[in-house]
Formats: structure tokens, C-alpha cells, sequence
């Protein structure tokens, strides 16, 4: 990140780094910062600040900057990590560029044995479906995400179309069209095949963009650019997420992302090592059938073992029976 000096009014590089303690539980946080160089002048020394907070989220050292009286005049980077005083000019400008993937967060409501569809669930004296999906999306609301993504499946539930392409398709534009780059929030659904239609250009009121397969055909997306809506065409079949993601971080201005499901969605995006929290409330229901999609599936025989790991960052009861869990990603 950068910020402007209250008083000198100078641009200052600022980057934060964390290492979790996972035996004191506590995190470690590291602030290092420096004047950024204007034309003519040398960038000045470069400072580190280093503390320990126990269960303090990277997200929060931010808002202490600005609580600070600091102002964040431009995101160049997440949280990442440099040894100060040996650092060179080269990484300087690896961290000056830094990635533009959005802080992504997978937020989820499950039944006690893990399960995603609550008119599945068994019921419970504390409250029901509507009562739950209340608190779902109370938290939702506070995760402050300024984009959310879902899967064909769960998008199909909500756009509601048929298919509807033009006479004359014309040329169309490849890889992406952002028909509202301004939107301010977004949502964002993987469709590989090309099998969702919409009626509009938003979901409550959320721009759509959709994430699509290379084989999807011309006459489809002149479909979704009439209908004003953005897409992005991965180059492959693989739709490797980390780069479509940074795309959106880019493109859009995208830097808090919620994922909501489905399993094979979660499933994926953790595979990919592109989520970095993982936010779940737990209702007091149970599904108990086999067969059923779960919180995450991979194709993988493995499952994500090796993969990844997860610290318990916050726990917390809330109405109407729920609890909700919060758990850092960190890869292995």
C-alpha cells in the first residue's frame, strides 16, 4: 500500500508482513515503510515496525493506519514478506507491483455434519431456516466484501434466464468485456460451458460478471454483452483461478472477495491456494444423507491433505444457535 503523510504530505511506501504463532497463538506483524522517490530526489531510508497482537486479523493493521489519521491513496499490495535492510532495488519493485488478487474470503452457512442445502436440514428450537439465513447474511454484511462468487449451479438459482443470443452476434470481444467497471460491487459466478442466462445485468442490485470457459461460443457472449453484462474468457481449460482473480483485483478494483459456494467452488479455490480465510457458521441442524455435496469437494483421491493448513482466528455465538467459526488459511 502507499499513504500520503499527514504532514509532509510525501508518498510513503507501506507493506504489511505476518507470521502466525500457532502454539502462543498470536500474531506477529511486521510494518515496513519508506519514502517513495519523486523525480530528482533519492527515496529515503526505510523503517520497520515490528509487534506482536494476539488474534489480530492483517486486515485490522489497516484500519489502524487509518484510524492513525494516515491516508490510503492507492493498493499496490497485500501482506507480504521482505527482510529490510538487505532488501535490493529488485525487490523493491516486486513489492511496489505485488499481486492484485483480492483478500478472499470463503463464507459459508453449514449444518453440524458439514452440509450446504438447509431445506435438507433437520429443525431445531432456536430457529429456523429464515432465522438462519438472517444471521447469514448480517455477517455477510459485515465481512465488507465488495464482490461475492458462486457456482453455475448456485448463479442459476438467481438469474433466472433463457437463452436469448442475437440474430446477428457481430464481433465480440475476447478475452474479457467489463461493461461496468464503476459498479462498486459485483457478483461473480464460474460458468465453463456457457449455460447461464440472465433477465438483467445485476443480482440485487450487484453487477455480473461471469468466469468462462475457452469453448464458449461467440454468439453466447454477444448474449451477455447486450445484456450489459461483463465476462472473462480463460485462456485454457484449466481456468487456473489465481489469475482470473487478479484480473478482477485489476480490472475491477476488487479487493475483498466472498466466496459462497457451491462445495465444488470451495473445493477448487482452496486447492488453488487462493483463499486466505475461511468464515462459517455453524447451524444446529443435521443432514445426515449420503452422497450430498459438502462444504468442499476436490476431485482429488487426497482431498486437500498437504495442501494447506488453518488457525483459528475467532469464535463467536451468535442467534439463534449458530456459531460462527473464522479460521486463517495458510498454505503449507
Amino acid at each position: 500500500m502507499t499513504f500520503r503523510d499527514p504532514v509532509t504530505g510525501a508518498n510513503t511506501e507501506y507493506s504489511v508482513s505476518h507470521r502466525l504463532d500457532a502454539e502462543r497463538r498470536a500474531l506477529h506483524i511486521t510494518l515496513h515503510y519508506r519514502p517513495i522517490p519523486t523525480r530528482g530526489k533519492r527515496a529515503g531510508r526505510g523503517h520497520r515496525i515490528s509487534l506482536c497482537h494476539r488474534r489480530l486479523h492483517p486486515d485490522e493493521v489497516a484500519a489502524l493506519v487509518r484510524r492513525a489519521g494516515l491516508k490510503i491513496v492507492h493498493v499496490t499490495s497485500g501482506a507480504g514478506t521482505t527482510e529490510g535492510r538487505g532488501r535490493s532495488r529488485r525487490d523493491d519493485a516486486v513489492l511496489s507491483r505485488g499481486s492484485m488478487k483480492p483478500h478472499v474470503v470463503c463464507h459459508m452457512m453449514i449444518s453440524l455434519d458439514g452440509r450446504i442445502h438447509p431445506s435438507r436440514w433437520t429443525e431445531s428450537p432456536d430457529g429456523d431456516r429464515k432465522a438462519w439465513t438472517t444471521v447469514y447474511e448480517d455477517v455477510h454484511g459485515k465481512l465488507a466484501g465488495d464482490a461475492w462468487l458462486v457456482g453455475r449451479v448456485t448463479m442459476a438459482e438467481m438469474s433466472k434466464g433463457t437463452p436469448h443470443p442475437p440474430a446477428n452476434p457481430g464481433g465480440v470481444t475476447r478475452p474479457h468485456h467489463f461493461a461496468r467497471r464503476d459498479a462498486g460491487s459485483f457478483a461473480i459466478a464460474f460458468d465453463r460451458d456457457g449455460k447461464l442466462h440472465f433477465r438483467q445485468a445485476d443480482i440485487g442490485g450487484d453487477h455480473v460478471v461471469v468466469l468462462l470457459g475457452p469453448g464458449v461460443s461467440d454468439a453466447h457472449l454477444a448474449e451477455l454483452a447486450g445484456d450489459g453484462i461483463s465476462y472473462v474468457v480463460a485462456p485454457d481449460d484449466a481456468m487456473d483461478a489465481r489469475p482470473l482473480l487478479e484480473l478482477l483485483g485489476r480490472e475491477l478494483g476488487i479487493k475483498r472477495l466472498l466466496v459462497e459456494g457451491g462445495g465444488n467452488v470451495n473445493g477448487s479455490l482452496l486447492q488453488a491456494g487462493v483463499v486466505d480465510e475461511l468464515s462459517l457458521l455453524i447451524a444446529p441442524a443435521l443432514d445426515g444423507a449420503r452422497g450430498i455435496t459438502g462444504l468442499v469437494e476436490v476431485p482429488a483421491a487426497t482431498g486437500l491433505k498437504g495442501k494447506l493448513r488453518l488457525h483459528l482466528a475467532s469464535s463467536a455465538a451468535l442467534a439463534h444457535g449458530v456459531v460462527h467459526l473464522r479460521y486463517m488459511v495458510e498454505p503449507t
